[in-house]
């Protein structure tokens, strides 16, 4: 089984034009693929594992700053809640010193305009000084546009 030498040389020349034509189309084959977008598989696996770090991350960080989220609304609601306290605290206080102040003055049994610009002044409501003096509305209503046109033409409300 002994070839010639021309018959071997010719097989050998063969075999690297054959490796040559195989090398080219490797290297065309993954220009194409480049060209086209197309990643290697190991690329790919490489991007798939770095997302997968990433949304690990981005899912602890929301657990942490959900965490934290829960303390400062809760530190928001202890301060709310002291906030209404103090509130309704000093609300009681203001109610205390405008009965207090009102009990001070000598009451008039027929001319509450005194009465009502005490509260006016303090910002009351026609309807809410009504409430307070016990008298009706449209009576205190009244006395209230009458106060209040005095105070603009300049007329003192401690007449008669």
């Amino acid at each position: 089984m002994f070839h010639s030498p021309v018959f071997l040389s010719v097989m050998i020349l063969a075999l690297c034009f054959f490796f040559v034509v195989v090398l080219y189309l490797l290297w065309a084959f993954g220009k194409m693929r480049q060209s086209m977008g197309h990643y290697s598989l190991y690329e790919l696996e490489s991007l798939h594992d770095s997302l997968e770090a990433l949304l690990i991350k981005a899912d602890e960080s929301t657990l942490n700053l959900t965490d934290e989220i829960k303390k400062q609304e809760f530190i928001l609601k202890q301060l709310l809640d002291l906030v209404d306290k103090r509130k309704a605290e000093l609300e009681a206080l203001i109610q205390q010193s405008d009965d207090v102040q009102q009990a001070a003055r000598t009451p008039k049994t027929e001319d509450i305009k005194e009465d009502v610009a005490f509260y006016m002044q303090r910002g009351f409501t026609p309807q809410e000084i009504a409430k307070k003096l016990g008298k009706t509305v449209s009576e205190v209503t009244l006395l209230c546009r009458v106060l209040e046109s005095q105070q603009a033409t300049g007329i003192s409300g401690k007449e008669g």
